[in-house]
C-alpha cells in the first residue's frame, strides 16, 4: 500500500460534498414544488369546475322534473300536496341556473343555459299556469282534454332538448379540463427529468471523487485483509494521514491480538456447549439421580478433578446424605466423619463457594464434612431460591489448583443442578397437592376417578373384584350449626383418621365432596366390601371429636356399597349404585351400611366397558328421582342436606 500523503481529512471532504448535494437538492425541490404546485392547482381548478357544472346541471334537471311531476299529480288528483314539489322545483331551478351561469366560461354553454331558462319560462306561462287555474276552478274535464292533446309534453320536450345541449357544453368543459391535465403532466415530467439529470450529474461527480479518494485505498486494504485470511503474513501500513491511515493502524493492532481472542472465544464456546447440553439433560431428567449424573458429567469437562461427591440436605436440615461419589475420595470405612452437621461444610455455612487451597496449610479453613488429605478442595453449595439443597465437593491433586474461572464454572453448574432439582420437587409437590384434599389429607376426586378407572380395567383383564364404598356423615350440617365450623373441620379430620386406620394399605380413601367420601377396595367382592364398610361404620361411631376444652362429641356415617363382581365394571354404574345404596342407608335410619341390589343393574351394564365421565370429580346426581332409580324408594319428607 503506497499513496501520496493526504493533508485534508476525508471527513471534511465528505461533509462539504454532502452539504453541496443537500443545497442542490433544496434548490431543485423548491423549483419542483413551485412548478408542480402550480400545475396541480390548475388541474384541480379545472376538474372542480367541471364537477361543479355537472352537479348543478343535475340539480337543474331534477328541479324541472319535479315541476312537471308535481303539475301532473295536481292535474290528476287536484290535491294541493302535489304543488309542493312544483313550487320547490321553481326555486331550485333558479338557484341552479344562477350557479351554472356564474361557473360557465364557454359561450355555447351559456347560450344553452339561457335557452333552458327561456323554454322553462315558456312552459310555465303557456302550459303550467293555465292548467293550475283550471284545476283550481274545478274544471277537470278541460284539464283532461288539454292533457289528451299532448301540448304540455311537447313543450317540456323542448326543455329536455335544451338540457341535452347543456350536457354537451359541460362535456366540452370536462374534455378541455382533461386536455389541460395532460399538458400539465407533460410539463411536470419535463421539469422533473431536468432536475433528475442535474442531480444525477452531481452524484456522479461525487461518486467519482469517492472512488478515487476512498474506494481504491479501501480496496487495497481489503486485499491485504483477504491475504491475511488465507494465512499470508502481511502488514497493514499507514501511508496516509487521514481516516484510512487510522484504519490501517487499527487493523494492524487487531492482527496482533486476534489469535489470543480466538483462543478465548474457542474456550468460551466449548463451555457454552457444555452448559447448553447440561440444560438440555436436566430439563429432560425424570428424577434427582439423573440431574446429578448430568451435573457430574459437566464437572468432568468444565472443572477436571481427581474425585468428588454430592451430598443432599434432608428436609429438616440436620443431616447430609451422600448421594454419589466418584474418583479417589475418602469413604466412610476410611474414617470419614459422620455427616450429621450440614453447617460443618464452609460452603453451606457461608452459602457460597469455598476454596481450601492447601490441605497442609494450618491457616486454611478446612471442611469437616469432606476431610482433605492432600491437594486442594472446592465446596460448592447447591442453592435455589435461597434454599440450600446440598453441596458438591471437588478435589485436585495440586495445591491451589482452582482458579477464578473454575470457581465460576463450578458455581454455574451447581446452580443448574439446584434449579432443576427445585423445579422437580416443586412439580411433584404441586402434583401431590392437586390430588390431595388439604383438610383431611385424603385423595380428592381428581385423583380418585382415574384410579377407579384403572383398577376396573385391571379387574376386567385379571378377573379381580373391586369394591366401592360411598360414605356420608350423618347430620353434618346440624353438627356444624351446633358446634361451629372449626369443630366441623376437626370432625372431618377425625373421620379421615378413623377411615385410614380401618383400611388396608392397598385401599384408597378420597374426599369426594363436602361430607361425602368414597373408598376403593382392591381384591374385594361385595360381601367383603360390606364387611369393611361395617368395620368403618363402627370405627367412625366410636371416634370421639374434640369440640372444645374437655368437650367431645361423636358422629356417625351412612355407607353404601357396590362391587364389580355383582354390579359390573362400569365406573359410573358402580358409583351410582353405591351412592343409591348410601341414600337407602339414610332412609333406613342412618348410621348403617346398605349394599346395592344386583336387581338394579341392567343386564348390559354388568360386563360393560369403561364409561367416559366428562364431569369428573362432580358428585353423582342425588335428586329424589335419581335416588329412587339408584337403589330404593323416595321419601318426600327427606331433606336434601344431611
Amino acid at each position: 500500500m503506497h499513496s501520496t500523503l493526504e493533508h485534508r481529512p476525508i471527513r471534511r471532504a465528505l461533509f462539504a460534498g454532502v452539504v453541496g448535494l443537500a443545497l442542490l437538492a433544496v434548490v431543485i425541490g423548491a423549483v419542483l414544488s413551485v412548478v408542480i404546485g402550480g400545475s396541480v392547482s390548475h388541474m384541480r381548478d379545472a376538474v372542480e369546475r367541471a364537477d361543479t357544472l355537472a352537479g348543478e346541471a343535475a340539480t337543474l334537471r331534477s328541479a324541472l322534473l319535479d315541476q312537471e311531476t308535481g303539475l301532473r299529480g295536481y292535474q290528476l288528483t287536484g290535491e294541493d300536496a302535489f304543488l309542493q314539489p312544483y313550487r320547490v322545483g321553481i326555486r331550485a331551478e333558479q338557484g341552479a341556473l344562477d350557479a351554472l351561469l356564474v361557473t360557465a366560461q364557454s359561450e355555447p354553454l351559456v347560450l344553452a343555459l339561457r335557452e333552458v331558462s327561456q323554454e322553462a319560462e315558456d312552459w310555465r306561462s303557456s302550459w303550467a299556469i293555465p292548467q293550475l287555474s283550471l284545476v283550481a276552478q274545478g274544471d277537470l274535464d278541460a284539464v283532461a282534454e288539454a292533457v289528451a292533446t299532448g301540448g304540455g309534453k311537447r313543450r317540456f320536450d323542448l326543455i329536455r332538448g335544451a338540457l341535452g345541449r347543456v350536457d354537451l357544453g359541460i362535456g366540452e368543459v370536462r374534455r378541455a379540463a382533461i386536455a389541460s391535465i395532460g399538458e400539465a403532466q407533460q410539463f411536470v415530467l419535463v421539469v422533473i427529468g431536468a432536475a433528475v439529470i442535474i442531480f444525477a450529474t452531481a452524484l456522479l461527480g461525487g461518486g467519482w471523487w469517492m472512488y478515487r479518494r476512498i474506494a481504491q485505498p479501501l480496496h487495497r486494504l481489503v486485499g491485504t485483509a483477504e491475504a491475511l485470511e488465507r494465512g499470508v503474513e502481511v502488514q497493514f501500513v499507514a501511508a496516509r494521514h487521514d481516516e484510512i491511515g487510522t484504519l490501517a493502524e487499527t487493523l494492524e493492532r487487531m492482527q496482533q491480538t486476534i489469535r489470543q481472542r480466538y483462543e478465548t472465544a474457542t474456550e468460551l464456546a466449548d463451555r457454552s456447549t457444555v452448559f447448553n447440553r447440561l440444560s438440555e439433560l436436566v430439563s429432560y431428567a425424570g428424577d434427582e439421580t439423573a440431574i446429578i449424573r448430568a451435573g457430574t458429567a459437566a464437572f468432568e469437562r468444565l472443572v477436571p478433578n481427581r474425585g468428588g461427591e454430592v451430598l443432599l440436605v434432608n428436609p429438616s436440615f440436620d443431616q447430609l446424605r451422600v448421594h454419589s461419589v466418584w474418583g479417589d475420595v475418602p469413604t466412610s470405612d476410611q474414617g470419614r466423619l459422620a455427616v450429621d452437621r450440614p453447617t460443618a461444610c464452609p460452603g453451606i455455612r457461608r452459602n457460597t463457594v469455598h476454596l481450601t487451597r492447601s490441605a497442609l496449610d494450618a491457616f486454611s479453613l478446612t471442611c469437616e464434612v469432606h476431610p482433605l488429605r492432600s491437594g486442594s478442595l472446592l465446596c460448592v453449595p447447591m442453592v435455589s431460591l435461597n434454599e440450600i439443597l446440598g453441596v458438591i465437593h471437588l478435589e485436585r491433586e495440586a495445591e491451589d489448583a482452582f482458579d477464578d474461572e473454575d470457581l465460576r464454572s463450578a458455581s454455574r453448574v451447581a446452580e443448574h443442578i439446584a434449579l432443576a432439582m427445585a423445579n422437580l420437587r416443586l412439580v411433584r409437590r404441586m402434583e401431590t397437592q392437586a390430588m390431595t384434599d388439604p383438610l383431611t389429607g385424603l385423595a380428592n376426586a381428581r385423583f380418585f376417578d382415574p384410579l377407579v378407572e384403572r383398577e376396573l380395567a385391571s379387574s376386567r383383564r385379571e378377573g379381580r373384584p373391586v369394591g366401592i364404598v360411598m360414605l356420608d356423615i350423618d347430620h353434618f350440617k346440624q353438627f356444624n350449626d351446633s358446634h361451629g365450623h372449626p369443630a366441623g373441620d376437626e370432625a372431618l379430620r377425625a373421620f379421615a383418621r378413623a377411615v385410614r386406620g380401618s383400611l388396608r394399605e392397598t385401599d384408597t380413601a378420597a374426599r369426594y365432596g363436602g361430607e361425602e367420601f368414597a373408598i376403593l377396595l382392591r381384591n374385594t367382592d361385595l360381601a367383603g366390601a360390606v364387611a369393611v364398610a361395617e368395620k368403618l361404620r363402627t370405627a367412625i361411631e366410636l371416634t370421639p371429636i374434640e369440640i372444645g376444652p374437655n368437650r367431645f362429641a361423636r358422629i356417625s356415617a351412612s355407607l353404601g356399597v357396590a362391587a364389580s363382581d355383582t354390579h359390573g365394571t362400569d365406573r359410573m354404574q358402580l358409583m351410582r349404585l353405591a351412592d343409591g345404596a348410601l341414600y337407602e342407608a339414610k332412609r333406613g335410619g342412618r348410621n348403617r351400611v346398605a349394599a346395592a341390589s344386583a336387581a338394579t343393574v341392567p343386564a348390559e351394564a354388568k360386563d360393560a366397558g369403561p364409561t367416559r365421565l366428562k364431569d369428573r370429580g362432580k358428585r353423582p346426581n342425588t335428586t329424589p328421582s335419581r335416588r329412587a332409580a339408584a337403589g330404593g324408594g323416595f321419601d318426600p319428607s327427606e331433606k336434601p342436606t344431611v
